[in-house]
């Protein structure tokens, strides 16, 4: 359905993408303890859902997940500025070593792998080979995230309170931006969060992406 409902462009800023975008994922993938713990039942059951199943331009894949996941397709524009310049080969949070499925990968820079080399986030080499499970993937945890799914009445991920209460006192606005800032640092408005959603904020506002 949201293949169908997006307004498609031709515009491809970043032609090294182009194998990645029309590869469609394959269904079958390793996803890591970050994104299958049952513990986490309601993001764990969300997992599952995202297959990638899109072809298309880079902007494209944006819209695309942005639908599925009911998420603003600018904002994910903005992070894939912040996360890889739009570049689906990037890799990041390299350790040293000659392990190629340590660190973030894709777009979004999704994390395979801690430096340890303990999986995490998990899903390579999927979500490199398909832009479209990459960035999927990543509206799929900020709508988890945003729906309050890793509430457990602890102090991760919300300070000890639900998004709702977090919401009655700061507003949906606020909820949502803490998500995008737990992505970078795994924390609740800790500096690096902090640090982190003022520079997609700028991204966001500057439509960086225009000038690629």
């Amino acid at each position: 359905m949201c293949a169908s409902a997006i307004i498609h462009s031709s515009w491809e800023p970043r032609h090294d993408n182009d194998a990645a975008n029309h590869t469609v994922g394959d269904g079958s993938y390793t996803w890591g303890p970050a994104a299958t713990d049952p513990y986490w039942a309601a993001w764990a059951a969300r997992v599952p859902l995202v297959q990638g199943q899109f072809t298309g331009t880079t902007t494209e894949m944006f819209s695309w997940a942005a639908c599925r996941w009911g998420v603003d397709e600018d904002l994910l524009r903005a992070v894939a500025v912040i996360e890889s310049t739009w570049h689906q080969s990037n890799w990041g949070d390299r350790c040293g070593g000659g392990d190629q499925t340590i660190g973030s990968f894709s777009v979004m820079q999704i994390k395979n792998k801690s430096c340890d080399g303990s999986l995490l986030w998990g899903g390579m080499p999927d979500v490199v080979q398909s832009t479209a499970l990459a960035v999927e993937f990543y509206a799929a945890r900020l709508r988890a995230c945003y729906n309050g799914d890793f509430y457990d009445g602890g102090s991760w991920l919300y300070g000890g309170q639900t998004v709702r209460q977090i919401a009655a006192a700061h507003g949906w606005p606020y909820v949502f931006w803490g998500c995008v800032g737990s992505w970078f640092s795994g924390g609740w408005y800790d500096s690096g969060a902090v640090n982190y959603i003022q520079n997609v904020q700028t991204a966001l506002a500057q439509r960086t992406w225009l000038g690629y």
